[in-house]
């Protein structure tokens, strides 16, 4: 038995090689260390010599799946039919992810509102008011600092029928603070601001713009203030060019703090992006003027690379464009939509090292209808992947003008207005991951006993509701294997009645040549009184109208409690089966529906890591790279009739 080490390697995927067998019949398998990333195409090259010296070189390539998102999550708790809108989002730095939007109180008048999902959590908490008085606030943005000081900006109604641009602040443990005027242009209040962005600097220097129409609503122009404390504000002119200058975005360079300014503008008499950009004074410079019109700019700075979404005409109708300011300026741009022809808006952009993250608003599902969507895409590499969508609505309702953000693990989450309940409401979701490690250990195929993988292996038994175990017979494996047991975050959309923690067993997709005996525990207060289980997995690779939910290679289903099993505490109920395969665990209640539709919950999933082999030269697939799985446990004796729409 040969082990090649590749951890310490110069290699760039790296991992553990194991070679088994004899001289004449042996099998390459190569488990990487980390996952691989989402629409990645993987490719493998195998060099080996035999015995008599002949050389060989073997190459195989595969493609791994696409990102899956969490459930839609509504974030705003009112249960009336009261309008919300313009959502604006950030997150501390404890992985709390702070939601900011405009609640409309009656048709003419409306306050800001904020709600917090907390880190690792699956609802948002009570959503609180920002502030409010007889008059309209709307369009907010947010900030929040490396003290967790929450900034809040939003253009305001005064009595005279004119906006201005207020700030507030919160710190922990404080209350919010008395909105200030930011606009100091003005004073006299004979124009109005509005549309205002955030951002800060390296010393702790906050910046807002606005666009401002001292000269006209047809010659509207950028301003922009500074302010250390977020109490006074100093404005001065950031473009006052012919035509109107409009929607301003703000973005700061992670490593030097250098503020740019982008917005959409009509000197040319189409619309163009500009940008200015402060270094000793702000200079201006064309990031896209193209000769069709490019408009509804997003922007995002990740190590020092400026990445930027419009809505581009250049196809003769509105689609999502991308570019960045590696190649210099202007840009150049390249459209992200993979079904070209319908009308798409809205963007909005976050980046994480070189991972570049897009969401929009989309019409390609509209057919006589007003249903628009919400779409996401991520750039590995120099290509954006599959259009997913987002929204898992059934039927014909509306969702707009997204925003996106990335968590505490850089994994990404969006946040838009949803018609769903009849009226506008926030909604959410959040990418699904693994979440750390919580047992890994590694199991010899040759051991010839059955061997545990057990969170708490310090015990025989089963110690709580958190103690899941894996016995894996002799002979399941065919080569040593590491097994880890992880915990999975923010799962799609589940059968009704679902319940439980849910995990990841990985390497994903791998096929045992015995069945091995997952026990998963759970809180006996949480699980229903039936007496008869079934459970199924999420297969993203079966399409609707066809379920996702499958029970292939799940067999020997148990339910067992202390009453049953004298070893259990009594305060732990367990599901015990056998499974030819890994993939992500769960328990849950409910029942099962035979189809499938509407909106959907993204493509495929990305938990495990992935394997490939080597036999007698000929390369094949232990490990399937192309599918995650969620397992979750159902009710046996209830039954879902639903039967979900089909898009038009």
């Amino acid at each position: 038995v040969g082990l090649y080490d590749t951890t310490v390697s110069s290699q760039a995927v790296k991992g553990i090689c194991r070679r088994t067998g004899t001289a004449t019949d042996y099998l390459y398998v190569f488990q990487p260390s980390a996952l691989f990333d989402y629409e990645q195409q993987v490719d493998i090259e195998v060099n080996a010599t035999d015995k008599a010296g002949r050389d060989f070189t073997e190459t195989y390539l595969f493609h791994t799946v696409m990102r899956t998102f969490g459930m839609n999550i509504k974030v705003n708790t009112d249960t009336g039919t009261l309008e919300q809108n313009n959502p604006a989002t950030a997150m501390d730095s404890s992985g709390n992810i702070w939601v900011v939007w405009e609640h409309m109180v009656s048709s003419s008048n409306s306050d800001i509102y904020i709600s917090k999902l907390p880190a690792g959590g699956s609802a948002f908490e009570t959503s609180q008011l920002v502030y409010s008085d007889p008059n309209d606030q709307q369009r907010p943005a947010i900030l929040i600092d490396d003290s967790d000081k929450i900034y809040v900006v939003w253009q305001g109604d005064d009595p005279n029928g004119l906006w201005d641009i207020f700030a507030t602040t919160l710190e922990p443990g404080e209350a919010w603070s008395t909105p200030v005027k930011v606009n100091s242009n003005d004073p006299h209040n004979k124009s109005n601001q509005t549309k205002p962005s955030i951002a800060i600097d390296k010393v702790g220097l906050k910046y807002v713009a606005w666009e401002d129409d001292f000269k006209g609503s047809t010659d509207k122009d950028i301003w922009a203030a500074t302010s250390l404390d977020a109490q006074t504000w100093i404005s001065f002119p950031i473009v006052t060019a012919v035509n109107s200058q409009i929607k301003p975005k703000i973005a700061v360079t992670n490593f030097f703090g250098i503020p740019y300014i982008i917005w959409t503008d009509f000197r040319n008499g189409n619309s163009d992006i500009y940008s200015s950009k402060l270094t000793s004074l702000w200079v201006e410079n064309p990031l896209v003027n193209a000769p069709t019109n490019q408009s509804d700019q997003a922007v995002t700075i990740s190590e020092g690379v400026l990445h930027l979404l419009w809505v581009d005409d250049d196809k003769g109708y509105p689609d999502i464009f991308y570019g960045n300011d590696d190649l210099g300026l202007p840009f150049t741009g390249t459209c992200i939509v993979d079904e070209p022809g319908a009308q798409q808006s809205s963007p909005s952009i976050a980046a994480v090292g070189e991972k570049v993250f897009a969401c929009w608003q989309d019409s390609r599902n509209v057919l006589n209808n007003n249903d628009t969507d919400i779409y996401y895409a991520e750039r590995t590499g120099t290509e954006f992947g599959t259009n997913i969508l987002i929204n898992d609505d059934i039927g014909t309702l509306r969702q707009t003008v997204p925003v996106i953000g990335t968590d505490i693990n850089g994994n990404p989450y969006m946040v838009w207005v949803d018609s769903r309940n009849g009226n506008n409401d926030i909604y959410a979701t959040v990418a699904t991951s693994t979440g750390s490690v919580l047992r890994e250990k590694t199991v010899i195929a040759t051991a010839g006993v059955k061997q545990i993988v057990q969170i708490n292996e310090s015990t025989d038994g089963i110690d709580d509701a958190n103690d899941v175990r894996i016995e894996i017979p002799a002979g399941a494996l065919t080569v040593d294997t590491t097994i880890k047991i992880s915990k999975l975050n923010n799962l799609p959309e589940l059968p009704p009645g679902a319940f439980g923690v849910f995990y990841e067993f990985s390497p994903s997709g791998i096929n045992f040549v015995l069945p091995v005996t997952v026990t998963i525990p759970h809180k006996a207060s949480e699980c229903p009184n039936h007496s008869e289980y079934r459970v199924y997995y999420y297969d993203p690779t079966i399409l609707p109208p066809l379920s996702p939910w499958s029970q292939n290679g799940i067999s020997n289903v148990k339910h067992l409690t202390s009453a049953k099993d004298p070893n259990l505490p009594v305060d732990v109920h367990v599901v015990k089966f056998d499974t030819t395969h890994f993939t992500g665990f769960g328990v849950g209640g409910g029942a099962v529906s035979v189809a499938a539709g509407g909106g959907g919950g993204g493509g495929g999933s990305g938990f495990g890591c992935s394997v490939c082999t080597v036999e007698e030269v000929n390369i094949v697939e232990f490990f399937l790279p192309f599918i995650g799985y969620i397992i979750v446990l159902l009710i046996l004796t209830v039954r879902d009739a639903r039967v979900r729409k089909t898009r038009d």
